[in-house]
């Protein structure tokens, strides 16, 4: 799983131009989430399974404590 973590819905720290982003990374089998959208439990089952991960900084980062070691 090839994960993008859209800000998209939050007030600050959002990319302008998300559609064009992850229209490159959706052709190499990116997943766009909005964490916010999706229970902890959800969040944590994405993020155990991805093998990379991809988004602005933010809060839903620290669920890479959830990651597999090399992710």
């Amino acid at each position: 799983l090839r994960l993008y973590v859209s800000r998209n819905d939050a007030a600050r720290r959002r990319i302008v131009n998300e559609d064009e982003v992850f229209g490159i990374l959706d052709k190499h089998g990116f997943v766009k989430v909005e964490l916010s959208k999706l229970t902890f439990k959800e969040q944590a089952e994405y993020f155990k399974a991805a093998e990379v991960v991809v988004g602005p900084h933010g809060a839903g980062f620290s669920h890479l404590v959830f990651c597999a070691p090399k992710t």
